[in-house]
């Protein structure tokens, strides 16, 4: 057991005097989840106060609260008011654990694209190089042959902190961690110290969030401007200086900065790069030295991926020769263009895709290699950005012969009218289908992946964008199993037999 006032920043020594005997065990911002022994912070959220909570918490056994105003509390219940509840929690949360992060490598990775590929890509690379690498992300939490599901890209405080007490705990060196800009500005990583961060790129999504691309990219920039400018360690930014937001970061002169792009001035230049439906052929620039070498990744945004991994694993110490043999054999990532049934005849990619940018850079990848005509399913997720549906509706038509709109995850929203909202985009460039082209619409995604499927020839290519990795689909406030990994392998297995029947 912890006492409290061991793991609380900037106590009065009136407050660690009434805190003397209190002993803490767990620490969390819902009412629910209180037990004996926790400290209930109490934050005001979107949705619901968690102030509304506090009657809750105490019966649950909550002996401490933080709140942002003062609230009455029972006699045997120490109530503490601070500033931002969150960023306490946070820095709690740390403490709490250890302050795990000091004694690990941690590298932070944001933007709105590419995260999940540079994890990956960084994890290899690691591991090949001899450390015992761990990651948080958007697929999955693992690490020492440990793989736990992902609830958020960035988890809760204490559930961040725990997991990184447990890499810890394991031997784990390095954490390689996907950073949302909801989780900076919830203050979720306060109390991380940072050794890298990586900026990807900036486009269109979470404006139901962030309401402005302006306000997006500030909450991006914490991870620079607060979190690694205030770490203690020796710091790294890597940036991508092709995207307008990328010119934008500014990390501090303490920070040593890495800059990748086209731009010959960049400090790694990507040269070319080289397309093939197995993989991709780059030729880089660096440290006035040229690489080349084949990574079985497709497509041109990878290149980028890649060059962020390159120099993310160079900030950590990693020599070239390594990183370049770890790229050169590296598995397919989940969800990432991932081909289903690659010893098919039929070419069919499925990828978590689901911004206009992530739609362009696939579907323009595949357009370059496709001999016949591409074929796309996809829809967009309800209760989330609704800016973006007719955008992503006129890409589709820019580049597809064949679209299948159908649902993604609709959530509390009709998959009907979220449908209605990509047609303005979709019609302005597409006819509705005629027997070889156009666009069909199905609301039932097992059926839309079927009925592609079913129009493909041997020639065609094939994607399923929106959900990638994901094994669910939320209707409502319900998960339901659903992957279209295994929808693809049933509608090519029901192909397959109706050819060998005809």
């Amino acid at each position: 057991m912890k006492r409290f006032f061991d793991i609380f920043d900037s106590l009065s020594n009136q407050q660690k005097k009434l805190l003397e005997g209190i002993h803490v065990e767990h620490l969390t911002m819902s009412h629910q989840q209180v037990m004996p022994a926790t400290c209930f912070f109490a934050v005001a959220g979107l949705k619901h106060d968690g102030h509304d909570f506090i009657p809750e918490a105490i019966e649950a056994g909550a002996q401490v609260v933080v709140m942002s105003r003062p609230c009455v509390l029972p006699e045997h219940v120490l109530g503490i008011v601070v500033e931002d509840v969150r960023k306490i929690y946070a820095r709690c949360a740390s403490r709490f654990f250890g302050d795990p992060s000091q004694k690990l490598k941690l590298v932070g990775v944001t933007g709105t694209n590419g995260k999940t590929s540079i994890t990956y890509l960084l994890e290899s690379i690691l591991r090949e190089a001899g450390h015992r690498p761990g990651v948080i992300g958007t697929v999955s939490y693992r690490y020492a042959g440990k793989t736990f599901e992902a609830s958020h890209t960035t988890p809760d405080a204490f559930v961040l902190q725990k997991h990184l007490a447990d890499m810890l705990a394991h031997n784990v060196d390095v954490c390689v961690m996907e950073v949302s800009s909801h989780a900076l500005t919830q203050s979720r990583l306060e109390g991380c110290d940072f050794d890298v961060a990586v900026f990807t790129n900036l486009t269109q999504e979470h404006l139901d969030y962030h309401h402005h691309m302006h306000d997006y990219f500030e909450a991006k920039n914490i991870l620079f401007t607060h979190l690694l400018s205030s770490s203690s360690k020796k710091t790294f930014a890597v940036v991508n200086d092709d995207d307008e937001y990328g010119k934008k970061i500014s990390p501090a002169k303490t920070v040593e900065c890495f800059r990748y792009g086209k731009n010959q001035t960049a400090d790694l230049s990507l040269v070319s790069c080289e397309k093939s439906e197995s993989g991709s052929k780059l030729w880089f620039s660096f440290l006035g030295k040229s690489f080349s070498f084949t990574v079985p990744l497709v497509g041109s945004f990878n290149a980028y991926n890649v060059a962020a991994a390159f120099l993310a694993a160079h900030a950590l110490g990693v020599s070239s020769k390594n990183i370049l043999h770890s790229l050169s054999h590296v598995h397919p990532i989940p969800g990432r263009l991932e081909r289903v049934c690659a010893d098919s005849a039929y070419a069919v990619y499925v990828d978590y895709a689901h911004t206009p940018d992530a739609l362009e850079n696939i579907l323009s990848t595949l357009r370059d290699i496709t001999e016949g005509r591409l074929l796309l399913v996809f829809g967009c997720g309800g209760d989330r950005d609704k800016q973006k549906r007719p955008v992503m509706g006129e890409v589709a038509a820019k580049y597809a012969n064949l679209v299948v709109l159908t649902s993604d995850n609709p959530r509390t929203e009709n998959p009907l009218s979220i449908m209605e909202q990509v047609f303005p985009g979709l019609r302005k460039k597409m006819k509705a289908f005629n027997g070889s082209c156009g666009f069909i619409q199905e609301v039932d995604r097992k059926k839309a992946i079927e009925t592609a499927v079913m129009h493909m020839t041997e020639n065609d290519i094939l994607v399923v964008a929106g959900k990638g990795h994901e094994q669910y689909q939320i209707i409502g406030n319900t998960k339901h199993h659903f992957d279209d990994r295994e929808e693809v392998m049933e509608a090519l297995k029901k192909k397959r037999k109706n050819r060998l029947v005809a």
